[in-house]
């Protein structure tokens, strides 16, 4: 290249590899999430009419990982290589061509400087650099969060009420508590969670989202930090339109991909926590049906002031039990709503914002 124009091709070029690494990080990520998507929905279980929100969510967010993947190893990286070719000729026509374009570009030189002047998430006021022997190194490790979830620790358990006086007069409760201690488990859920569903699941996903989530905000900051260390062996106007389309990629992968993965999560969390609440608060009615209906009840009943007959008891139970099911299969609608709202928000790329135009600028010249 002429003396007038700024770039070292061997140096350059060492920024393939890096961005081939972020497809492979955003491959990862999407081997990761799969694992927590990919599952078989029970027939019983009121939270699991989520089934076809959750496979919109799942179609579209393994749809949108796999497109970004390749934005990242073919796209980009392909458009990088041509681009990057365009800088080893030595005609005089060719050159002059390359001159042109850096005044063609000048707009999107000043777009840049303007930006690194603002306080935006994505622009800085100094442009990452790299280090020596490595100029592309990333700033961040993408695949650092995308580690396994349990549901322990979730807060959805919550407190646990202490027994009222009464309930030393039930039977059922002696039952769940001999059980519990022995195995761990409440035996009511074996009646809870077949009305309310599983929610252990639904926790797992929105803790898994939020993962995938972090992990592609790093992938992002790496994109940004790898975009700007370029500057460094490649200087002129034309590297600003390359910068300013790969900064506006970032955005919309910020917008199209990490916010709806968080807002799923969300939901996700919502309905499994309405899940346990509702069996929260159908195992005491629960309890106190099977305590009536085998007549221990009426202990209960006559020590509690009560004066109605079992039968209108076992009634009353039946019958809110009912009326708190219902507006628990309410809320799922309305979830399952969410979910295929927040599916169509996980965005492709925009071809003509993300992809650097130098090259195809150049062609058409």
């Amino acid at each position: 290249m002429g003396n007038d124009i700024e770039f070292d091709q061997s140096e350059a070029r060492k920024i393939l590899p890096a961005l081939d690494n972020l497809g492979g990080d955003t491959q990862q990520g999407r081997s990761y999430i799969d694992g927590y998507m990919s599952l078989t929905f029970a027939e019983e279980g009121i939270i699991n009419r989520l089934s076809g929100g959750h496979e919109a969510v799942r179609t579209a967010v393994d749809d949108r990982l796999g497109e970004l993947r390749t934005y990242f190893a073919t796209t980009l990286s392909e458009n990088f290589d041509a681009t990057f070719r365009l800088y080893e000729t030595n005609e005089a026509a060719e050159e002059a061509t390359l001159r042109t374009l850096e005044e063609f570009y000048r707009a999107d030189a000043r777009m840049v400087a303007d930006l690194r002047r603002s306080d935006s998430e994505l622009w800085g006021s100094e442009p990452a650099t790299g280090r020596r022997g490595q100029p592309f190194a990333p700033p961040e490790q993408p695949d650092g969060h995308y580690t396994p979830v349990s549901v322990g620790g979730d807060g959805i358990e919550g407190v646990q009420q202490p027994p009222g006086v009464l309930d030393y007069f039930s039977f059922t409760f002696y039952v769940r508590y001999v059980v519990e201690f022995v195995t761990g488990h409440d035996p009511l859920e074996l009646i809870g969670r077949p009305i309310a569903g599983d929610w252990d699941q639904f926790v797992l996903i929105s803790k898994a989202l939020r993962n995938l989530a972090d992990g592609l905000r790093a992938v992002v900051t790496n994109l940004v930090a790898h975009v700007d260390q370029l500057e460094a062996v490649w200087d002129g106007n034309a590297y600003m339109a390359c910068n300013l389309a790969v900064h506006n990629a970032a955005k919309e992968i910020q917008d199209g991909m990490v916010q709806p993965l968080e807002d799923a999560a969300d939901l996700y969390e919502e309905a499994a926590a309405a899940a346990h609440q509702t069996y929260q608060d159908l195992a005491p009615a629960i309890s106190a049906v099977i305590d009536i209906a085998t007549g221990i009840g009426l202990v209960k009943a006559l020590l509690s002031g009560a004066s109605k007959a079992s039968a209108r008891l076992l009634g009353e139970k039946v019958d809110w039990i009912a009326a708190r099911t219902s507006e628990f299969q309410a809320a799922v609608q309305a979830a399952n709503s969410g979910l295929e709202s927040v599916s169509r928000e996980f965005t492709e790329l925009k071809a003509a914002d993300s992809v650097p135009p130098v090259l195809a600028e150049y062609q058409s010249r």
